[in-house]
This record gives structure tokens, sequence and C-alpha cells, in this order.
């Protein structure tokens, strides 16, 4: 597919990394030479250097020929003049990064889908999602989608006190359970493992939990009997993304109070979110500040200050002081891939990245081709997805006759249209099954190739 990236900041860069790692004919075009020339050097893909809503400039990049224009500066009345081009040359599938909605009004009946936009990405919403989705269980680190949209995978961190701590899969106690839920994967010392029957569960292994929502659910429950609900959460920062976040939270019910150490935004926040949520002017990077707040009580400590080294030295004072969980954000996403490093933070998420993957799903599964459908930033893997065309060697075959083993696990199975199987060695593929995957780049590369040899791709 040709694909043409507009902008090479955050997003756009590692957009043009994934599908360049998904063999894409990738066209990216940005303002500075310097990043351009960076991602030449380090990337098969076509860099222009212009600005991305010149007509001129999209003619260069092939807008003739595109099948993907992703609109993906940080300008967005450039994004959309960009998307209203290619929409002008009929390009099949138009994505536009948003910060806000303001350019348009459903109640004027002047929507993006107006202008051609096939999909919008707002990358502090996606953000805000990601840290709401931690927040149903102390012991939640991320939750990941698929196509299906019943299925989910869930990070979850294993404490001492978790009944399965120092169990073997094979002895679980409720095979019923397994039934509805994989143990697709584990990381153990920051190292991605494939869980076998007699894999013993430790303390603090980040297992990969997939299955159906209500599945997922009724498995976490089994893990934590004894975990208390979450209530009691402080937002560092009142940014932009903070004053969003601590509106949502507040209207979900949790006990919120925001630190920030701008006078004026203190007051916009409270403002803003039309609420009484307690607002402290403060430096949240200071112990006394995080005492006042209340920090040794805290639940969930999320930081979201515009500064990063300021947001990451919050989150490690907070969980010294007595937060139980700790969320750091981070602008640069170099930073977000360090926070994993780092045991004292619980999670760390960075808008660009995750807006990552809302745009893969946005392209959705390839049929009979490897698709990247998710990027596992916590262990340097992918999820992939691919359907199973009618004619391919997979058809009728168990699992275990495939070799797909040998090279990755398989989380889920959707069939039907929908429906979510769980993969045992013994289940027979068939027509039409669309089979989601976890593999690092490497092992990704050999099972390409072992289908390729099969003649499954075109």
């Amino acid at each position: 597919m040709k694909i043409i990236i507009l902008g090479a900041g955050g997003l756009g860069r590692n957009l043009a990394t994934t599908l360049c790692d998904d063999k894409h004919d990738v066209v990216i075009v940005d303002l500075k030479s310097r990043t351009l020339n960076n991602i030449r050097e380090h990337l098969d893909a076509m860099v222009i250097q212009g600005h991305g809503a010149s007509i001129n400039v999209l003619k260069q990049a092939g807008i003739e020929n595109a099948q993907l224009l992703i609109a993906a500066t940080s300008d967005d009345a450039s994004n959309i003049l960009a998307c209203q081009i290619a929409n002008h040359f009929k390009v099949e599938n138009i994505i536009c990064r948003l910060y806000s909605y303001d350019f348009f009004s459903q109640l004027d009946n002047f929507t993006p889908e107006m202008l051609g936009i096939t999909d919008t990405v707002f990358p502090e919403d996606e953000c805000i999602k990601k840290i709401l989705d931690t927040l149903e269980d102390q012991n939640i680190l991320e939750k990941i989608v698929f196509s299906a949209e019943n299925a989910v995978m869930t990070v979850f961190r294993i404490r001492n006190d978790s009944p399965i701590k120092g169990l073997a899969l094979k002895n679980f106690p409720d095979p019923d359970l397994l039934k509805i839920v994989r143990f697709a994967a584990i990381v153990r010392d920051k190292k991605l493992m494939i869980p076998q029957g007699d894999t013993i569960i430790q303390q603090n292994d980040e297992v990969y939990l997939a299955g159906t929502k209500k599945g997922i659910k009724s498995m976490i429950g089994w893990l934590t009997p004894e975990n208390k609900p979450i209530k009691k959460i402080i937002v560092a920062g009142a940014s932009r993304m903070g004053i969003k976040l601590a509106g949502k939270l507040d209207k979900t019910g949790f006990d919120v109070r925001v630190i920030e150490n701008d006078f004026n935004k203190c007051e916009e926040i409270i403002d803003k979110t039309k609420s009484d949520i307690k607002v402290i002017n403060g430096d949240p990077t200071n112990y006394f500040i995080l005492k006042e707040t209340g920090i040794s009580e805290c639940d969930v400590y999320i930081g979201v200050l515009d500064d990063d080294e300021d947001n990451i030295l919050s989150c490690i004072l907070a969980k010294k002081h007595g937060a139980k969980k700790v969320i750091t954000t981070t602008k640069k996403g170099e930073y977000i891939k360090v926070v994993p490093d780092l045991d004292v933070i619980d999670c760390g998420f960075n808008s660009g990245l995750v807006a990552v993957n809302t745009v893969l799903r946005y392209l959705g599964t390839g049929t009979g081709k490897l698709s990247i459908d998710a990027v596992l930033y916590r262990v340097d893997a992918y999820v992939y997805e691919f359907k199973i065309e009618s004619g391919s060697e997979l058809c009728n075959k168990q699992i275990h006759e495939c070799g797909i083993l040998d090279y990755a696990v398989i989380a889920l199975i959707f069939r039907n249209g929908g429906d979510v199987v769980i993969p045992s060695g013994s289940l027979e593929l068939k027509t039409g099954d669309i089979i989601a995957i976890i593999a690092t780049k490497d092992t990704a590369k050999k099972l390409g190739k072992l289908f390729t040899k099969k003649k499954l791709f075109s």
C-alpha cells in the first residue's frame, strides 16, 4: 500500500517505522530537513521537505496514486486542509490527527466525513482512555484491543499475595476459566516469555491475559480476590490533557485532587471542569506539596505535566511517599521506553505512541497478509493479525501442525465475524478465521518467510 505521512514528529515517525516494518511504500513529508535526514538514515522510506498542505508538495509525494494519507502534523488547520486535498485526489483512506474538535460542529452537521476524512485521531484523548483502562484494578498496567470488538488483552502484574504466585499453569485450579482466557505471554525480568503448562508464575511477572472482556474481568477477580477498589486519585499538572483527565475522573466518581504550580492554570481547571475538584497550587516535585495533597492515602498518582523530567521525578517521589500506583505520561516517545526499567513507576504512556495503535486499528486486518495490529512498547513486540483465505494451506489444519508456534504465540482466534476462540494445539483452523499473534520483530520476519513459502501472500 502506498502511504503518505504528513509530519515527522512523534506520531508520524513511529507510524512510519511501524508501517515500513509492515512492508508498505511510505512517503514522509515534513518541513525540517534535519528530521528528514535522520529518518532517511534509519527507515526505508521516501522523504520530502515541504508543507504538507501544499498541493504541489503532495503531488510530488505521489498523492494521485496513494491509497492512504495520514495527516499527523501538530497543526490542526494544516491537517484538515491536507485531507481536503487528498479527498480531491480520491485517496481511499484519509486519517486526520486533531487536538480538538473546534473546526467542526455536529450541531451544524459539519463533520470530518463531509471533507472526505475517513477517520480522526485525538492522541491526547486516546492516552486518557489508556489511563482510565488501568484504573479498573491496581495491578492492571495496560489494555490492548483487537479487531474483534469483544476481545481484549490486559497486562496484569502479579503481586505477592496473588493466589497464582508459585503455581504452574497446568495446575490452575479453575479449568473452566482457562477456556475463556488465555495466558498469552509473560514478561519476566524485561524479557518476553511464551508460557507453557509447566511455567510457574512468579511475583512481579507481567502477564498478558487475552480473552473476552467478560472473561478477563472474571480472571482478574480471581487473581485479586482481596483487592480494594481505587478511590483517591491525584493528578499532577493542569496541562491540556490534565484538565481533560481530571474532568473525566471526577465525572466517573473518583475523589480527584490536582496539583499545579501555575496559579492561572489552577483557576482554568476549576473553570473548565465546573466541579468540586480540589486544586492545590504548588510544585508536584516538592514533598511538602505532595504531603499536603494527601499522597500517603493516594490510590493512584498520575503525572501529566508538560515537562517529562518533572513528570517522572514527581511519580518517583509519589511512589516513595505512599502512592499505591503511579502512572506517568511523556511528550517524548523515547522516554516512555525507559519507564519499564524504573520499577517504582507502574505505567507509562505517550500520546503519540498510543495513537499509533489507534491508526493501526483503523487500517484493519489484511486478507492473507500478516499485518501489524498493535505495538507492545513494554517489550518491543507486535500484535499481528491475519485472515485465513479460502485455499490457504492452513485451512483445516490443527494449530500444532502449522509451524506458527515455532516463531510466535497465538493469543486469540476470531471466528464467524467476531466470536472469540481460545486457541489450543488441537484446534482446527478454518477459512475466514482471523488469527491474532504476538511476535517480536525478528520472529515476525521468520513467520513471514514461513507463510511466503506456503504461498499465502500475494
